[in-house]
């Protein structure tokens, strides 16, 4: 059907179902922009397609093909139908004319800082040395860096700190343990000790701490490894795949939205929050359809501001985590009712950058609570840590309106389409780099605020470039292969064809 076909078929239910017709149109041309994008930054299977991929389907793509699903107008019930999609239009405009830069500037073609690493040896050292430091991480978060009282809470600063940002280790050593396994078996197997172990860390961690992103980027990241591999799925895989993701919707969804909550399993001493971690998690497992109704469950005494947020009349979690555009409608709301935020954002975003030694009054959070707070329903007005989804549009529209909109979203994007090939290749293929942060940095893009994004391409990078180098250096010394081999369990004549 193609990007063209696609949108006109939406914009044809969207009409049928009573959405405006310009709002439908609207949502239209955003498609076609996003298509454009994606197609000059190589497709979905590159980091760079794929991160405006993400951002166009979780801000507005999927929530309007649900909208036209449930047979309910689009516009409703946004505030400022128009003006949001405007938003998202004049965003997407400013990314595409960021991508025609990148290109136009040949930044792709330069010769990246991290070569691909493809020989099995080199790929099995340092997935075992980066699943060491990852789980050592882990455990000294979890042991040092939480306030074992009864209310609970982190610590920010010292040695933690920097620990807190180095997600990227788990999904490494899946990506490398993976790579490893599937090289070393010449295609044949997909899962051994390494990569198993690999996988294991950060779901533990994920289910003790109710973080269920981290349990999401352990499969995510197996699973974009198969991809950027080539191996050759077969039934069994398929089997096992739906039931990872029936787990998932249906258990570990419904238990870290409860166990963060009413299950209290991040207050207490290490001890006492993993008895309670997996307490609850068995519970969960036993009756998950009681847990799973309590997050759809409508709630009679909830305020109209909040009831107001339900893009589809009614609780859906999951799919509200992809429907970030009702969310944005309120921010456009309260900028158009209201002042603009100027610089403020922005130079958040730069102040986060510098260590606490140099900041002490370095704030523990990001400024996504502070957006939120200006719209309602959407935080709670004491609630300054959740940091909920917007995107880096709304910001820069609460800060300068259209304009901000569009020279934001042209400098982010230029900024993290330049960065991210200066380090790697971003094509997917045979690239652990690409398959351990396409998780963690397409969702920063698509829902992260400007300080997101300048800590996306500023602090983020260092600290990849800082411990992931040397780790590089160190399993090629210790394995002594300078030298790429090749696939062998590829046919002769299809690997060169494709080196071609």
């Amino acid at each position: 059907m193609g990007v063209f076909g696609f949108s006109l078929v939406l914009c044809a239910f969207q009409i049928i179902t009573g959405t405006d017709i310009l709002f439908a149109l609207m949502v239209m041309l955003f498609v076609w922009l996003s298509g454009a994008t994606i197609g000059v930054l190589g497709g979905v299977f590159n980091l760079l397609g794929l991160s405006v991929f993400i951002l166009a389907a979780q801000q507005v793509v999927v929530s309007q093909i649900a909208k036209a699903w449930f047979l309910q107008p689009a516009d409703v019930p946004l505030k400022w139908p128009i003006e949001t999609m405007g938003m998202y239009c004049l965003g997407m405009l400013g990314i595409l004319l960021g991508a025609l830069t990148f290109k136009a500037l040949r930044i792709d073609r330069a010769r990246p800082l991290f070569p691909p690493i493809t020989d099995g040896r080199t790929l099995i050292v340092l997935a075992w040395i980066l699943t060491l430091i990852a789980f050592a991480r882990f455990f000294i978060l979890a042991r040092f860096g939480v306030y074992e009282g009864a209310s609970g809470g982190v610590y920010v600063g010292g040695f933690v700190g920097p620990l807190r940002t180095l997600t990227f280790l788990p999904t490494l050593a899946v990506a490398c343990g993976t790579a490893a396994v599937i090289v070393r078996s010449e295609g044949k197997r997909c899962v051994g000790w390494v990569n198993a172990i690999a996988i294991l860390v950060p779901i533990l961690a994920g289910i003790i701490t109710a973080i269920r992103a981290d349990t999401a980027s352990a499969l995510v990241t197996f699973g974009l490894t198969l991809l950027a591999f080539r191996f050759k799925l077969k039934v069994k895989h398929y089997v096992i795949a739906l039931l990872a993701a029936y787990a998932f919707q249906f258990i570990i969804f419904p238990y870290s939205l409860y166990a963060r909550g009413e299950g209290k399993v991040r207050i207490g001493t290490l001890d006492q929050r993993i008895a309670k971690a997996f307490s609850t998690l068995f519970d969960v497992a036993v009756d998950p359809i009681k847990y799973q109704s309590e997050t759809t469950k409508p709630n009679p005494s909830e305020p109209w501001s909040i009831t107001r947020l339900r893009y589809y009349g009614q609780p859906l979690p999951t799919l509200e985590r992809y429907s970030q555009i009702i969310f944005n409608d309120e921010i456009v709301d309260a900028t158009i009712r209201g002042r603009t935020t100027g610089w403020e954002t922005t130079e958040a975003g730069f102040v986060m950058i510098l260590p606490r030694i140099l900041n002490p009054r370095k704030e523990a959070f990001g400024t996504s609570n502070s957006i939120a707070h200006r719209g309602e329903g959407i935080v709670g007005k004491t609630d300054y840590y959740t940091q909920i989804t917007l995107s880096f549009m709304v910001d820069a529209f609460g800060s300068f309106r259209f304009p901000g909109v569009f020279f934001f979203s042209y400098f982010i994007a230029l900024a993290y389409f330049t960065v991210y090939s200066l380090m790697f290749n971003t094509n997917l293929w045979r690239n652990i780099y690409v398959a351990s942060l396409a998780f963690t940095t397409t969702w920063i893009f698509s829902e992260g605020t400007i300080q997101a994004q300048i800590l996306n391409v500023v602090q983020n990078p260092i600290y990849f470039i800082l411990v992931t180098l040397p780790l590089v250096l160190i399993a090629r010394t210790l394995t002594k292969r300078l030298r790429e081999a090749p696939f062998v369990y590829e046919k002769p004549n299809l690997a060169l064809s494709k080196e071609q």
